[in-house]
């Protein structure tokens, strides 16, 4: 037996083994090798950056604790794995020069971290005194500004001159922010104290100046904010804005001043400022009867005509006739026939303002208008939340309708009312053709029903005619108002309704006429009769039913020509039938082979017995 080549074969395999063993292994503790080296100098280069704030430093000596002692022992748990693989492979194959410079490397990272801690703890002590004394340095100075802080709010009292109130709320306000950020202020350096484990500096004078700066800048708000609205009340165009807004925010500006006179009543120059300023709110309160009723947001032409009628000059509304005029016209005695002409007036637009909200929401409304499987036309579809929408807009239009004060928009309201009822009819008219139609197209797209009910069949197309133009303009336009615009819309879905009652009265006559002559059909709905009416062509489509019809039979056995000549039972039993049944002979009379089937059976079951009972 000559085995050298076996020998040199396994030998070879074995080698090649061995090499691609000490290749995977020299693979694998060089990547090990690699990350612990580049882990080693990416702690030394964290340890030894410069921190910029005591927070970084905090988190750098916590940072370099942690490496200390916990993560330097896990990576030298990996670095005697590396060890081993190094050993190992001493014995087995050489190292490459690029091996042993990463190996150099690493070890050489390894040997130098103590170094690289102490490097870390001389420039944490420097950097900890510097932060401290910068710490020290910015707490000095914060101190000294809360002081100048505390002799500006202290200036604030001197201030009584109206005429400058814009150049104090300035003051007020730059101060009221410096302060809102000396809170901040304290908040990091109170982090920073807690980091040095110092005690906590406490500032005290933050908050007395912020309480006596409370009530100035209250007062400069307030009256600020009332002088710019009087501005805007008075020099805007009569009923730009709502009476009962400006009534709210003078109320409010009255309280908070009136209050602010009392706790500025020791200081003289600012109790001035105050007392000047609820003077001014005073006046202003006295117009507010004019500004109720003449400053109404509501009030058209045709009141300014009463108005004008009342006073005995003509008032003319445009852009010039501001709050300021009205009040100057010096109306106050006839208030009380303004308010009647106002509250007239505040019920109109709010009808009005009702009516458009009406028309506005139906203008984006859209029919959802999706294609009925493969007939060629459309179906509608969602249709309950306009449903809801009209139901709910009808009620509100009737209730508007009754209103006493709708006379000015009389025409509009009877015109809208009417829209919504013609659509209101339209969608009822609609959605019962829908329902008929969509029962009726896939029995009258029978060729067999059309031939049997010739007379129901013209009227169909009819329908189908009518149908598929409307649902061809309403999908080329699906708003839902459009539909009252389409020509003679209702009209023609009336007489849809009219024929397909007629249809559906002739197609159930034709039906009863079918189970008179065969009465087992008034075991089957009409759906499934009328699927067994519209292939008669194929009397197999009669096998589904069978069973409803006969108690006995489940299915029938139909030979290639159509002719049966089997009847099987649900437990699969097969009883020949005494006299083959010739379906094609009833020429499309389904009824007609069928009562045939039915004195068959009887036969058939009848022989079937006498034989047995011979056998």
């Amino acid at each position: 037996m000559h085995r050298e080549e076996l020998i040199k074969t396994l030998v070879g395999a074995a080698e090649a083994l061995k090499e691609m063993l000490l290749t995977r292994c020299t693979k694998d503790y060089q990547n090990m090798c690699k990350v612990l080296g580049e882990e080693y100098q990416s702690i030394t280069e964290k340890a030894l950056g410069i921190p910029k704030s005591t927070a970084e430093l905090m988190e750098l000596i916590a940072y370099v604790n942690e490496v200390e002692t916990v993560i330097l022992y896990q990576m030298e748990e990996r670095l005697r794995e590396v060890l081993k693989y190094m050993l190992f492979l001493s014995d087995h194959a050489m190292f490459t020069p690029v091996e042993m410079k990463q190996n150099n490397m690493t070890f050489w990272w390894y040997l130098r971290m103590a170094r690289t801690i102490d490097e870390h703890r001389e420039m944490v002590d420097q950097k900890m005194q510097e932060f401290q004394d910068s710490l020290n340095n910015r707490i000095q100075k914060f101190t000294d500004d809360l002081e100048v802080y505390a002799r500006m709010v202290d200036d604030l009292q001197n201030n009584g001159n109206i005429e400058d109130l814009p150049k104090y709320h300035k003051k007020a306000t730059q101060l009221d922010n410096r302060l809102i950020g000396a809170m901040e202020k304290i908040d990091r350096f109170n982090e920073e104290e807690t980091a040095f484990k110092f005690e906590l500096s406490q500032y005290p004078l933050r908050k007395q100046i912020y309480d006596k700066l409370v009530p100035y800048k209250k007062l400069y708000d307030n009256a600020t904010e009332f002088l710019e609205k009087h501005d805007q009340w008075m020099t805007a165009k009569v009923g730009s804005y709502i009476p009962d807004d400006i009534e709210t925010d003078v109320q409010q500006y009255y309280r908070v001043i009136y209050k602010l006179e009392k706790v500025f009543s020791d200081r003289p120059a600012t109790a001035a400022l105050t007392t000047t300023v609820r003077e001014q709110i005073e006046e202003f309160k006295e117009h507010m009867p004019i500004i109720q009723t003449l400053g109404n947001p509501g009030m058209k032409d045709r009141h300014w005509e009463k108005v004008s009628e009342i006073v005995g000059f003509p008032i003319k509304v445009d852009s010039e006739l501001t709050l300021a005029k009205i009040i100057d016209y010096g109306l106050d005695d006839y208030i009380e026939k303004f308010e009647s002409i106002s509250e007239a007036a505040t019920k109109e637009n709010n009808l009005e303002k009702n009516l458009n909200k009406m028309i506005a929401e139906w203008a984006d409304q859209e029919f959802s208008v999706l294609i009925y499987k493969d007939t060629g036309t459309y179906i509608l579809s969602a249709i309950d939340e306009i449903q809801v929408l009209l139901d709910d807009h009808i009620i509100k239009t009737q209730t508007m309708k009754n209103s006493p004060y709708i006379k000015p928009f009389e025409t509009e309201i009877y015109n809208w009312e009417a829209k919504l009822q013609l659509l209101q009819e339209i969608l009822d008219e609609w959605l019962k053709v829908q329902a008929t139609w969509m029962y009726l197209e896939p029995i009258f797209s029978s060729p067999d029903i059309q031939q049997q009910m010739p007379e129901e069949g013209r009227r169909f197309t009819a329908v189908d005619k009518i149908w598929r133009d409307i649902m061809k303009t309403v999908f080329s336009d699906n708003k839902v108002l459009a539909v009252v615009e389409i020509d003679k819309m209702l009209e023609r879905l009336k007489k849809c309704n009219n024929l397909l009652e007629v249809i559906q009265r002739g197609l159930n006559d034709y039906l009863e006429k079918k189970r008179l002559f065969f009465p087992r059909f008034f075991f089957l709905s009409n759906d499934e009769l009328l699927e067994i009416l519209s292939e008669t062509k194929d009397p197999t489509r009669v096998q589904p039913h069978l069973k409803k019809c006969f108690e006995g039979i489940a299915k029938l056995n139909f030979t290639e020509d159509l002719d049966v000549t089997q009847m099987k039972s649900s437990e699969g039993e097969i009883v020949p039938l005494v006299d083959v049944i010739q379906t094609s002979l009833a020429r499309g009379q389904v009824e007609k082979w069928l009562s045939e089937l039915e004195k068959d059976m009887k036969a058939s079951v009848y022989k079937m017995v006498a034989e047995s009972v011979a056998d």
